[in-house]
């Protein structure tokens, strides 16, 4: 069966000329032109329905509120949306709408590569291996309440600072911890910050925001104590990583909106840890973690043994609190992105390249021989020149 892809035809996009132009470049696919609700409708019935690509300016029954009820009753379905306005400054929409957000203009070929990953990345959050160990698990966590509340007062007209800096107060575990962050290293600023409302002011409310979001997430765990793993080392990783991604984002060009998404993965891409460490912890005492060279090994053994690695547990963690694929493609691959089927500079570069780096000088490693950084992937996307600079980059907030 020849799954299908269906392009909207909105004011401002040809439905005709993109889907033209896709079938181009993805020839064996059928890619159909729809302009009403009953056409999506029947395709969706059919059963074929894998992509659905719409706009902003899209007519009724086939925007973005579409997308929210294809999200609910047909999460299978990969819903891409062009945006022709600053969607990211108020994201009027329910979290897990939408999977992939491209600039107007996008070419056929970053939309059909998106296709084909995001297409991927369902497969992988499916596998038997990661369904069973998922659910097995008691109950994994919710989106910390903070942060839940946080995004709903930014989809109001009157949010403020003040109002975003209240909220965060309201947690005073979660208050302490952001403000450990953003005075330590990680930020190197010159300034004290002494309450929420100026790390607002200070740093921006996306940043403050992942850090809640951060901050929250590691507060939901207790260590159990396994030899070789800590918990706080592992969240002083996930900022470290965060940080350096923050950076190479700029330096790799990325727009905003991806940035933001990549520095949300670089700060959470361990989390798939912590749950295996509260929630297997046995068994990931098995794990030689002591015995290997480097942190590849140790995801082969927890596949071995676990039969799946944390990076694919907190993509899926991330997934089912409705995050969009750049970050749960960020998260699941950081390891190893060159099994990306169609590898593209974006939020995944900037967090494995962060990691790599991270990792190579945790094991003191800095020959390509035994490097952490993916060549493969490197090399694919050209960027192999560029590592020079890119560590120069990393070291610098070491």
């Amino acid at each position: 069966m020849t799954l299908q892809i269906a392009v909207v035809s909105t004011p401002t996009t040809s439905s005709s000329s993109l889907a033209q132009s896709l079938s181009s470049v993805m020839r064996g696919r059928e890619i159909v032109s729809i302009s009403s609700s009953a056409e999506l409708e029947k395709l969706v019935s059919s059963d074929e329905l894998s992509v659905v690509i719409t706009a902003t300016d899209a007519p009724d029954g086939l925007g973005i509120r579409q997308f929210e009820e294809l999200s609910k009753s047909y999460p299978e379905i990969v819903r891409l949306l062009i945006a022709h306005d600053e969607l990211e400054r108020k994201p009027n929409y329910a979290p897990g709408a939408i999977n992939r957000i491209f600039r107007a203009g996008v070419s056929e070929f970053d939309v059909a590569k998106s296709i084909e990953n995001s297409e991927r990345l369902r497969s992988l959050l499916k596998e038997e291996g990661l369904t069973r160990r998922i659910a097995s698990i008691r109950s994994l966590p919710a989106l910390p309440k903070v942060y839940q509340q946080l995004r709903e007062e930014l989809q109001k007209d009157e949010a403020s600072a003040h109002k975003i800096a209240e909220l965060i107060k309201s947690d005073v575990g979660i208050t302490v911890k952001v403000l450990q962050i953003v005075n330590s290293a990680f930020f190197g600023l010159k300034t004290r910050i002494e309450s929420p409302l100026q790390a607002v002011g200070m740093l921006g409310l996306d940043t403050v925001q992942n850090l809640v979001l951060t901050a929250g997430v590691f507060a939901e765990f207790k260590d159990p104590g396994i030899p070789g793993l800590s918990l706080e080392r592992i969240y002083h990783d996930c900022l470290e990583v965060g940080a350096r991604t923050k950076h190479l984002t700029s330096v790799l060009g990325l727009e905003r909106r991806d940035g933001d998404d990549a520095i949300m993965a670089g700060m959470l891409h361990a989390v798939g840890q912590v749950i295996l460490m509260t929630e297997f912890a046995d068994e990931l005492r098995q794990v030689p973690t002591q015995s290997v060279s480097n942190d590849l090994e140790a995801l082969q053994a927890q596949a071995k043994l676990l039969g799946v690695t944390h990076a694919e547990i907190g993509a899926y963690l991330l997934s089912t609190w409705g995050f969009g694929d750049n970050i749960v493609e960020a998260i699941a691959d950081h390891y190893l992105p060159s099994r990306v089927p169609k590898p593209m500079v974006n939020g995944l570069t900037a967090v494995h390249v962060a990691y790599a780096l991270h990792a190579d000088e945790s094991h003191h490693s800095g020959e390509i021989e035994s490097t952490a950084l993916d060549m493969k992937y490197v090399d694919a996307l050209g960027l192999a020149p560029q590592l020079p600079y890119l560590k120069r980059v990393c070291l610098a907030l070491g």
